[in-house]
């Protein structure tokens, strides 16, 4: 690896420095597990951009008015330490360090607390793989640890994340998960005879839930073509009608205004679910979004960016591979999981869409991780066996790993609909 993948070439030291510096720190720790870190902040969206996995450590205020205040999210704290990693409670804190144990071993010193970025606050962070900058990092984690004590219980965190809640944040999407029953009743689905009903649609989330913490049972199937059934092209069926899973208000969010829709560079395939019922933090997370992100059409007033959320049931398998998380700005292809581990022929396949945001609802069983993608409505839906058989014509096996990223395989995917337009090349 070297100072090339630090960036660092003949120094040992540079600086990382702007509004969002963690999607460049993030990017640097990719691929560590055994990293120790110091942090007076942890966000309720920490887990988003710091991924920590065991062996990883980390020390933090885990205080009564660190929870109370909002300054630490205990949720996250719990959900660390379901990984393997252990999480170490100093009071006295006020550090923001982190050390990555590696080839090369290199340290993160500045100002960036473990929050959501926001847009004009300048952050500064120093990158240094010095030996002796490192060695004196690594000693002064084992003295805080060692301060600290004994790492933090499930039990502890598990009480914690049922008896306090974060101060309410400025933006309303930014809620923690709500345990509260949710009394509403199921509002009806609005039609809409201007666009006709899809042939084949993938399982959705259906009412709303008896509890947030409250997993369904799966939905029944719909009906798919088999593999045989009919060619590529009329394997495609018409984009549904973007669901509203909260009220009729919801149909009405979204500015109306020029449609920007950037071509993707790299394309991950996700294979993700919509069976069963989300949470109602997530369904909450959903209404705001669309507020923000969703943009109508200048002549009809419909969608034509929509936000759409999707999910992952979390391994918890001791020794599984975890799955790869989708970070915001990626490009990602959803493949609709019902069930099963692979996507088979049948599996429904929709267009392209930008993850806007993600978070991980550790009070479910499983843990299970929401993904919302910014999609444009023109995309038809379509069976994976089309995908699949493209990707073997470029002589690819569907890789779920890894993103796409030589041009002609990223043009090749987004070839397969054509009735998408893009702003520009880039």
């Amino acid at each position: 690896m070297g100072k090339r993948t630090l960036d660092l070439d003949d120094r040992s030291a540079r600086l990382i420095h702007g509004t969002d510096v963690w999607s460049e720190i993030s990017d640097l720790l990719y691929a560590y597990t055994n990293i120790q870190a110091a942090l007076t902040v942890v966000g309720r969206d920490a887990d988003a951009f710091l991924p920590l996995r065991g062996p990883a450590t980390i020390v933090v205020d885990a205080g009564v008015k660190a929870f109370e205040s909002g300054q630490t999210d205990p949720e996250v704290l719990l959900g660390w330490t379901r990984r393997g990693v252990r999480v170490y409670s100093l009071p006295m804190l006020h550090a923001k360090v982190i050390l990555a144990e590696g080839d090369p071993s290199f340290v993160l010193v500045g100002s960036a607390d473990a929050v959501r970025p926001l847009p004009k606050r300048a952050e500064a962070v120093l990158l240094a793989d010095e030996p002796d900058t490192v060695e004196e990092v690594r000693s002064a984690m084992a003295e805080w640890k060692a301060l600290a004590g004994e790492p933090l219980t499930d039990d502890f965190l598990q009480a914690a994340v049922e008896k306090y809640r974060p101060a309410a944040p400025a933006h309303p999407a930014d809620r923690v998960v709500e345990r509260i029953p949710d009394r509403r009743p199921t509002p009806p689905r609005p039609t809409s005879p201007a666009r006709p009903e899809p042939e084949t649609r993938s399982a959705q989330p259906v009412g709303t839930p008896d509890a947030v913490t409250q997993s369904a049972a799966p939905s029944t199937p719909p009906t798919v073509a088999g593999p045989a059934a009919a060619p590529a092209t009329a394997a495609r069926t018409a984009a549904p009608e973007p669901q509203n899973w909260l009220s009729e208000d919801d149909d009405e969010i979204g500015a109306i205004g020029p449609i920007v829709w950037d071509r993707p560079k790299y394309i991950y395939l996700a294979p993700l679910s919509r069976e069963g019922r989300a949470s109602l933090s997530a369904l909450e997370r959903l209404k705001h979004l669309r507020r923000e992100f969703r943009v109508r059409s200048e002549d009809d007033g419909r969608p034509v960016l929509e936000v759409e959320m999707f999910w992952r049931e979390e391994v918890t398998k001791p020794g599984a591979k975890p799955g790869v998380v989708y970070r915001e700005g990626w490009h990602v292809v959803p493949i609709q999981m019902m069930g099963t581990v692979r996507p088979t022929t049948t599996s429904q396949l929709s267009s392209p869409g930008k993850v806007l945001q993600s978070y991980t609802d550790y009070s479910a069983h499983p843990a299970r991780t929401y993904y919302y993608l910014q999609t444009n409505t023109a995309g038809r839906t379509m069976a994976y066996r089309i995908l699949r058989d493209l990707l073997a014509e470029l002589g690819e096996r569907p890789s779920f790993d890894h993103a796409y990223m030589m041009q002609h395989k990223v043009d090749a995917i987004l070839n397969l609909w054509p009735e998408i337009s893009y702003s520009d090349a880039g």
